[in-house]
């Protein structure tokens, strides 16, 4: 997350197999974080941790209101974390109206970030370890 260092406050959210928050504040300092389960992991654990909801899979389309099992599940978890993202992003601003919010990871285009001031970083993290390893060498 090098790159998110030269523009500070910022949250980036990398969204893949986890959901990964990380906030550094108006002094350049990382505060810490949050880490929730990612889109595959929602799907994998609502299969197992029950008797009878089946595996299901990202589609594109997602309805409010599931009209089956499958399409209950693919709203519960998309928009389930469509609005988690969204307003977590709604309290760090609250933090600090000047925040810069970085958005990465392999899932990041499978959720609806209804946020302008989002900059989407495709190899955010690669990027990033290149600039740590360019500075250690």
């Amino acid at each position: 997350y090098m790159l998110a260092l030269h523009k500070y406050p910022c949250l980036t959210i990398d969204i893949g197999t986890c959901i990964k928050f990380d906030y550094i504040d108006a002094a350049g300092i990382y505060k810490g974080g949050s880490i929730a389960p990612g889109i595959e992991m929602r799907f994998k654990a609502l299969n197992y941790y029950t008797g009878r909801l089946p595996i299901v899979t990202y589609q594109k389309e997602i309805a409010l209101i599931g009209d089956s099992t499958k399409n209950s599940i693919l709203s519960g978890v998309i928009n389930g974390i469509t609005h988690e993202i969204n307003g977590t992003i709604m309290r760090y601003e609250a933090l600090d109206s000047k925040i810069t919010i970085f958005v990465t990871g392999g899932d990041a285009e499978k959720i609806d970030i209804q946020k302008e001031n989002c900059i989407f970083a495709q190899f955010l993290t690669l990027n990033g370890l290149y600039l740590i390893h360019k500075i250690n060498a």
